[in-house]
């Protein structure tokens, strides 16, 4: 039992297990394997771990490109999902209820509580400060780019959730398959109003109360320029179009 504070205000009870192999490992390694894993939440149907979205290091340059911010040196962050929330337990039952059907959440003195802040205390501390996560507020129009690069981006920042164009191999039960789901679904929208749909939806997710599962692409993570390729390449928007 951890009789302290933690950073973060995350202060929880690190409760004994009865598997004698889970005792044999530490508890960040518990964390570690929680983190990776879908049963870090109690439903069922759900697919996603912490780590579908959040890399422990910062992105490497020609990597996964994931929504979340990469956690090391979070608990010394003063603050989480791009400021909105001070507590660092209270921000993970944010992802735990919104993106993995988690309808309670973690308590600070759940099993497993204490081993995924253990696991999260023990990534190395960032050596270049706090991560930008710009959340874009006013959605507008971006030009259009390169289909070329936009498949490169889709493979590495969506595929993983979306399966393959057009056919959805690999695709996440519930998510879209695009972009011919998208556009039976807006069928009477002009194509700039379905653009900014498919825009809106990369930037917001359900951060900002828009329907569905999906987390946001922040100013960092995915520049307008990329959203532009990415359009490109789904149809949305003619290469190079303005």
């Amino acid at each position: 039992m951890r009789g302290a504070a933690l950073p973060g205000a995350l202060a929880l009870a690190l409760l004994s297990c009865g598997d004698p192999q889970e005792t044999e490992r530490t508890a960040a390694e518990r964390g570690a394997a929680l983190f990776a894993s879908p049963s870090v939440s109690r439903n069922t149907f759900n697919q996603l771990s912490c780590a579908s979205c959040h890399e422990t290091e910062r992105h490497p340059a020609a990597g996964r490109i994931l929504p979340g911010a990469p956690l090391d040196g979070v608990i010394a962050r003063p603050s989480f999902w791009g400021g909105q929330e001070l507590d660092l337990l209270r921000s993970v039952n944010h992802c735990l209820r919104i993106f993995m059907l988690d309808s309670e959440g973690l308590d600070r003195a759940s099993p497993g509580a204490a081993d995924l802040y253990e696991f999260l205390a023990s990534l190395p501390p960032t050596s270049t400060g706090a991560f930008p996560f710009t959340v874009v507020g006013a959605i507008q129009d971006v030009p259009g780019g390169a289909a070329e690069r936009g498949e490169v981006l889709y493979n590495r920042a969506c595929a993983s959730c979306h399966g393959t164009v057009n056919e959805g191999q690999g695709r996440l039960e519930g998510a879209t398959l695009l972009p011919q789901e998208t556009i039976a679904e807006h069928s009477d929208y002009t194509p700039l109003e379905l653009r900014l749909v498919v825009i809106e939806k990369i930037r917001h997710g359900s951060f900002l109360g828009y329907g569905g599962r999906m987390p946001p692409f922040s100013a960092q993570t995915l520049s307008d320029e990329q959203v532009g390729d990415l359009l490109s390449y789904l149809g949305f928007l003619p290469p190079g179009a303005p």
